[in-house]
């Protein structure tokens, strides 16, 4: 569609047009009006049946009517300019008053200025913003704080989310039906009629909060599926999304399909917008790493949009407030890794939210793991590596007093990866223990023997395992994300004390219904366990005399094995997963009460026998 020889308003120095892209169904007279602004033809979308029409350029701008254009043309005709490498922004128009304030926003501002000062609101993790106090926190309990609706450049909300309400923490709930622009319409839930929130009950009475009552230039809604780009089961004009299309900021960053609540992943967005990228960049740059360290999500397997969408120019930069440079220096590492130095004297004194700096650092493909060495004792520090034409830098976000130095390890494999693969052992086995424990509590009854300590230890188990699950997600490093060895080596240590006494307690409870009941056999017959191999020697019994004779018990899927021996002279067998963890050391006199003192950990040289 073309709009005449109307000449294109004047531009700051840098900020080149963008591509005008249009759906089916939009106003005739919003495009004539983006023609005239922007100063070129607009294009219609792209779509399977006609791929040529992927606009040529770097940047598009999409107009889109929610009602009008069809979700599926819409999500195509983006990922289209996706896997173009087309940076695009989306202007929403559904309401034609609001599709012109949002329009001229995106064609009138390409560069603007900042204060420098960002801030970040989350109800999934903590920040110095929490440490700071309620003062400059958007955490209080009955308003949304001075943090939450004071002038900055960028602000990011964090939290549970959806197209209508998002927990942005403790003290306040963003909500669509407060910040609604009209009444127009049909609504789906029922407190856009009535008034009343379902929300509140059970959210301890928050506040609820509007979009409108924020002041940032550049507004991100970190929660998950805001502005999906499919077909979808609310009407847009009443949506969390298009409020943010319709508030003071110039552009709102939202996701449009599941999204990890990870301070790093945010962190990001936060220093690619300080260190003056184009927004569209911003979001590609973010949507990849985010596809990296996650996996693809339900809506992003095919590799193309999302999970975050860009309402607004794509060409907008934000300049005056880049992250401070800090020198850096490294050394190399016997393991092939390197450690770098990064000097944070030129900092000065750090702010109560404290600071975002940037050390030029590239990491090698085969070390791609960063562990913090070091940090002042009072110092918070998160932060996380971006890679670039010129390498890549380390963005960290660094607050506290003494921040003096911070000295990062690359490595080429994960710190905790050998303590990860212990936990996920013990998880594995945790049906096992489950089902073995239930069969001695069982024998004990049915021997009219005390089972307080196995019932002890049955009431125990899901707590154990929730906790080795927790700690294995703790431990887990993801590339490119700055991980405290401080913090890791903490919860390796709760994990092995919590697990030393566990194994304890299984080995007295399993003593004591030994002693008690006579054997016990575990759990392998069918349906938990099928026998894999049966009558194979396992060598000399270590009563001297007998030879031991096992059968091999599997789950189907291999990952819990049990091996039982017997041996036809003695009557002695073994019950174990066939690693030979427990080794005899001696052949015991008197009662199997005191089997416990006669046994040691998998170490022992190996011609001790195996029990």
């Amino acid at each position: 569609m073309t709009t005449g020889a109307v000449p294109p308003l004047p531009r700051e120095r840098g900020g080149a047009p963008v591509t005008m892209v249009a759906g089916s169904g939009v106003d005739g007279r919003l495009l004539r009006l983006a023609g005239v602004v922007n100063g070129s033809d607009v294009v219609a979308l792209p779509s399977a049946g006609e791929p040529r029409r992927v606009p040529n350029g770097r940047r598009a701008l999409v107009v889109a009517d929610q009602v009008g254009t069809p979700r599926t043309e819409l999500r195509v005709g983006v990922d289209m300019l996706d896997r173009a490498g087309v940076a695009w922004g989306l202007v929403l128009a559904a309401d034609p008053l609001l599709a012109r304030f949002a329009l001229l926003k995106a064609l009138l501002v390409q560069i603007a200025p900042t204060t420098g000062r960002a801030a970040v609101i989350s109800g999934s993790y903590a920040t110095p913003f929490d440490i700071a106090g309620p003062s400059t926190s958007g955490h209080a309990d009955d308003r949304p704080g001075a943090l939450f609706t004071s002038r900055c450049d960028v602000l990011l909300l964090n939290g549970h989310a959806n197209a209508f309400d998002a927990s942005v923490g403790p003290g306040a709930v963003l909500c669509a039906r407060a910040g609604r622009i009209h009444d127009r319409g049909p609504a789906v839930l029922p407190c856009f009629n009535d008034g009343t929130c379902f929300r509140q009950p059970s959210s301890g009475g928050r506040r609820l909060v509007a979009l409108m009552e924020t002041d940032a230039t550049v507004l991100v809604l970190s929660g998950c599926e805001l502005m999906p780009l499919g077909p979808s089961w609310f009407r847009a004009e009443s949506s969390l999304a298009h409020q943010a299309a319709a508030s003071r900021s110039l552009a709102t960053i939202v996701s449009s399909d599941v999204s990890q609540g990870v301070l790093e992943l945010d962190l990001l967005t936060m220093a690619l917008i300080a260190d003056g990228r184009p927004l569209g960049e911003v979001v590609r740059a973010v949507n990849d790493r985010r596809r990296r360290h996650g996996g693809p999500g339900p809506g992003t397997g095919t590799g193309a949009s999302g999970p975050f969408v860009l309402l607004g120019n794509p060409a907008l930069v934000l300049t005056g407030s880049p992250p401070v440079p800090v020198p850096c220096r490294s050394v190399p590492l016997a393991d092939g890794g390197r450690r770098w130095h990064i000097d944070l004297t030129d900092v000065g004194p750090l702010p109560a939210e404290g600071a975002l700096v940037r050390a030029e650092m590239t990491l090698e493909e085969s070390a791609p793991f960063l562990l913090l060495q070091r940090r002042s004792p009072d110092g918070w520090c998160r932060g996380v590596h971006h890679a670039g034409a010129g390498g890549g830098a380390l963005y960290a976000w660094v607050a506290g007093a003494g921040a003096q130095e911070l000295v990062v390890d690359t490595l080429g494999q994960e710190p905790w990866q050998p303590v990860r693969g212990v936990l996920a052992g013990h998880l594995a086995n945790g049906p096992f223990w489950t089902l073995f424990l239930e069969d001695c509590r069982q024998a004990l009854a049915g021997a009219d023997r005390s089972t307080e300590p196995i019932e002890r230890l049955q009431a125990d188990t899901p707590s154990l395992i929730r906790t080795l699950a927790s700690g294995d997600v703790a431990l887990r490093a993801p590339a490119g994300v700055l991980i405290d060895e401080a913090a890791g080596d903490a919860v390796c240590a709760a994990l092995w004390r919590m697990l030393h006494g566990w194994q304890r307690r299984l080995l007295d409870a399993v003593v004591h219904g030994v002693a008690e009941v006579g054997r016990l056999h575990s759990y392998g017959s069918s349906p938990y366990l099928h026998l894999v191999r049966s009558l194979e020697s396992a060598g000399p019994c270590p009563c001297g005399e007998g030879t031991l004779t096992r059968q091999v018990f599997e789950t189907s899927g291999g990952q819990v094995r049990r091996v039982e021996a017997l041996c036809a002279t003695c009557g002695g067998g073994i019950d174990d997963d066939g690693r030979h963890r427990v080794l005899l050391e001696r052949q015991p006199v008197g009662t199997l009460a005191i089997a416990r003192r006669m046994v040691q950990v998998a170490g022992a040289p190996g011609d001790r026998h195996p029990w």
